[in-house]
């Protein structure tokens, strides 16, 4: 679904990539990012060059020939790389590489990165050794044997292992390395590393481990995604920390919210804004900063990518979770990570996920204290955590919540509370305000409560990230699936039917399992029907915001907490801000910018905390839906059968607590799988 601007103009992206043929498990990964950034005005035309070199350099021409694209997002092959790239230099188109490795491979020459149309947004092949080293330390692993397939993507990464060694960069010196043509016999003592391309390390990788089995085999960055079934344990992949599907949703979200809010930006000045909508660290010249000690990765066992989506005719699992939003897609991981078998069912209607429209400030601060636990518990599980953080898109700006006389009391509490968790957190008087942020209107404030980690999250990204996840601990995805009811069968599982809402693939759907967690947003009550907690009323609104111009202003996150009024940088230049309307009990409705009546209304409302808003020239904006419950959320396990469990109603501030949030709906899930189990072991 594309979003208009208020002007009526879509900004045209090209994405160009192997969507058929040998290697469109890659191809997979734009179709499907550019499926999840849809809430922007900017339209994702495909092209497929079917991974050859001949078909990527004709791709590159048709899009030059067609002279309206304002950029193009790519996948390439070292092969080839410098003759596609040429195409689009010459015609001054800026390229998005999310997924290239290194400035030395072909293509990504040092006059490409000078240049400034090229923007490669993948950490290189320095720190991926470092943390391949790392890991088989950790492993007590002290030998490292290494194999390339004789590619020259494997020749470079091999010969990078063998130099680190022989100059002891990052090796240690309890660490040998060796370069070998064969696989070596198995010991015990040696990992084998394989570098090269995914098909030519998949070929070496299985011809191995048929005639020397049991090693630990270390497959690096571009064999994250194999065909065929899963590997061995014994094999573990080098794979950026998210996964390479969320550093492609990033790349796509980078790119399509510096076009939202600039669409005439064109070539050097266009990669410049998207530098900035990304959590990564530039250096001055602009190219991304590559760290030594292995930062930004991972090594962990590989599991292969495939479409979801399919029939669901007749299945049956430990778990069901229906919503596909941050708390139902981190709860179905962590239920999954815990040995249940996990089916993640979303219907994907649009308006329907406040997630994916969320304002996403983050911070562990509330002035209620249960919202605090919840915020707190979230913050020192994943969004303080430097680098799971930036995988998942996190800014860190710092946060202020500004306070009434009424309000100093809990303050204090409040950060007391946080300071015993590890969190800092103080109370900066009205003066230092003033002093620090002189463009925040300070007129009667009692003082603030400064959160220096606290910030935002890009929710498209935060939300791939948590899907990478979930699928990593093999939980079953079915999205395009709308359910309408749940039952009990005789046995006391829960019967979930509905209906496949995708075009190819139609009719009636039914799965079973034997525990239901509902974190299904604003459709939560309608599906749970008489079950929803009656203590709990809940009604939907609309969430609303606008994105204004804010120059060079050096400015935090804001809450005001006696108004509702709220703000928080977005991107190089932008300020995201909200203030609460009065539109109860409405229908999801499409994403839309909002229209002059509303944007007032939020100039009106937040412009007295931040003056600058009242003239500042708008962007765009964006609006949803969401579940306001009274009370708090509806969270915890329901009586009756089925089986069930309810984690929905955050009234428009459920984002930075999905992780908390999610870990005890999950928690109360397994609980009751447990007893499910017990009472069948008894009868058996």
């Amino acid at each position: 679904m594309d979003v208009t601007r208020q002007d009526g103009a879509v900004v045209r992206v090209a994405v160009v990539g192997p969507l058929s043929g040998p290697n469109t498990e890659w191809g997979l990964l734009l179709t499907e990012a550019a499926a999840a950034v849809r809430q922007l005005s900017v339209r994702w035309e495909l092209f497929d060059d079917r991974g050859g070199t001949d078909g990527a350099v004709a791709r590159a021409e048709d899009v030059v020939a067609d002279g309206g694209f304002a950029a193009v997002l790519t996948h390439l092959q070292s092969d080839g790389a410098h003759a596609v790239l040429d195409v689009y230099r010459a015609a001054g188109l800026p390229v998005l590489l999310p997924l290239a490795t290194a400035p030395g491979r072909s293509g990504f020459r040092t006059e490409a990165e000078a240049d400034r149309t090229v923007l490669r947004l993948h950490p290189g092949d320095r720190s991926q050794i470092a943390a391949i080293v790392r890991a088989c330390q950790e492993r007590g692993k002290r030998r490292l044997a290494v194999l390339h397939d004789g590619s020259d993507r494997g020749r470079q990464l091999a010969g990078r292992l063998t130099e680190a060694a022989a100059t002891n960069d990052t090796t240690g010196p309890e660490l040998s390395v060796q370069l070998h043509e064969v696989w070596p016999d198995n010991d015990g003592t040696a990992t084998v590393v394989v570098c090269g391309t995914r098909s030519g390390a998949a070929r070496l990788l299985h011809r191995g481990l048929s005639r020397q089995p049991g090693h630990l085999v270390v497959l690096t960055d571009d064999c994250d995604i194999l065909a065929g079934g899963p590997l061995p344990s014994t094999v573990v992949v080098t794979r950026l920390v998210g996964g390479a599907a969320t550093r492609v949703t990033a790349a796509f979200a980078a790119l399509g919210g510096a076009l939202t809010k600039h669409p005439a930006l064109r070539g050097a000045a266009l990669l410049d804004m998207v530098r900035g909508e990304l959590a990564d660290v530039f250096d001055p010249a602009g190219d991304l900063l590559d760290g030594t000690a292995g930062s930004g990765w991972e090594v962990r066992p590989q599991r292969p990518l495939r479409a979801s989506g399919g029939s669901a005719a007749r299945r049956h699992h430990d778990i069901a979770v229906l919503g596909g939003g941050m708390v139902g897609r981190a709860a179905a991981a962590e239920l999954a990570e815990g040995g249940a078998s996990v089916v993640l069912l979303d219907d994907g209607t649009p308006g329907s996920s406040a997630s994916a429209v969320s304002g996403a400030l983050i911070r562990a601060f509330e002035l209620d204290a249960r919202e605090r636990d919840l915020a707190c518990e979230a913050f020192l599980s994943l969004w303080g955590r430097p680098g799971p953080a930036t995988a998942y898109g996190y800014h860190r700006t710092g946060a202020l919540v500004l306070l009434s006389p009424a309000d100093l009391e809990e303050a204090a509490a409040g950060i007391a509370e946080l300071g015993k968790a590890g969190v800092a957190a103080e109370l900066i008087s009205v003066p230092e305000l003033n002093a620090r942020w002189p463009d925040v209107n300070t007129a009667g404030l009692a003082a603030a409560v400064w959160e220096p980690g606290a910030g935002y999250t890009r929710p498209t990204v935060a939300m791939a990230a948590m899907l990478d996840r979930a699928r990593q601990a093999g939980v079953e995805l079915l999205p395009h699936h709308r359910v309408d009811s749940l039952t009990a069968s005789p046995d006391g599982s829960v019967v979930l039917s509905g209906s496949n809402l995708r075009d190819d693939i139609c009719g009636r759907t039914e799965v079973h399992a034997e525990v239901v967690l509902v974190a299904a947003g604003i459709a939560s009550p309608g599906l749970l029907g008489n079950r929803w907690p009656t203590d709990r009323p809940a009604r939907t609104k609309h969430i609303r915001y606008a994105i204004f111009n804010r120059g060079d202003r050096r400015l935090p996150t804001i809450v005001d907490a006696a108004t509702g009024a709220w703000a928080r940088p977005d991107g190089l230049d932008g300020m995201l801000a909200g203030y609460p309307a009065e539109e109860w009990d409405l229908p999801p409705t499409p994403t839309a910018v909002p229209d002059e009546r509303q944007v007032q209304w939020i100039r009106d409302g937040v412009s007295p905390l931040l003056p600058f808003l009242a003239e500042a020239k708008l962007l765009t904006g964006s609006s949803g839906t969401d579940l306001f419950v009274a009370g708090g959320p509806a969270l915890g396990p329901l009586p009756g059968l089925p089986r069930a469990v309810v984690a929905a109603g955050w009234s428009g501030a459920g984002f930075k607590t999905s992780p908390a949030a999610a870990h005890r709906a999950a928690e109360a899930a397994a609980q009751l799988l447990g007893e499910r189990r017990r009472a069948a072991a008894s009868r058996g």
